[in-house]
């Protein structure tokens, strides 16, 4: 399975309070925010698609020293199956997951957390410069 991918930061410190975790920016965005500080991951271009297996294999790389997995973008909740298959992936190994949203797909983020698949959820509450 592929997926549009921005980026991976393998640790983060400052993302999840009080965790070490890495974050998966999955791109595109249903926004377009003038201010955005990841423009150019807002569409779902062809050089974003990475093998989901890739991402797994970054993510397996930090079991033993991360404790969480941040789920951000763009928007993360439009790739909804890739969401899942990468928070289960997650959850498997035994680490927390979350997900920075713009809260436009709130059907994702509620299916998450029924199936458990989320601890942590940051919203990111946009509104009109003017």
């Amino acid at each position: 399975m592929e997926a549009y991918i921005g980026g991976v930061i393998p640790v983060s410190t400052v993302d999840w309070p009080g965790m070490l975790c890495s974050v998966v920016f999955l791109a595109g965005c249903d926004f377009r925010c003038p201010y955005c500080q990841n423009a150019g991951i807002i569409g779902f271009e062809s050089k974003h698609l990475q093998r989901l297996s890739d991402i797994k294999k970054k993510l397996s790389d930090g079991r033993g020293f991360v404790d969480a997995v941040l789920f951000s973008g763009g928007e993360a909740s439009l790739q909804r199956q890739a969401l899942n298959n990468l928070a289960c992936f997650a959850k498997q190994m035994g680490m927390k997951t979350g997900i920075e949203t713009n809260g436009s797909r709130p059907f994702v983020i509620k299916s998450l957390i029924e199936d458990r698949l989320l601890d942590f959820v940051a919203l990111d509450v946009k509104a009109p410069l003017e």
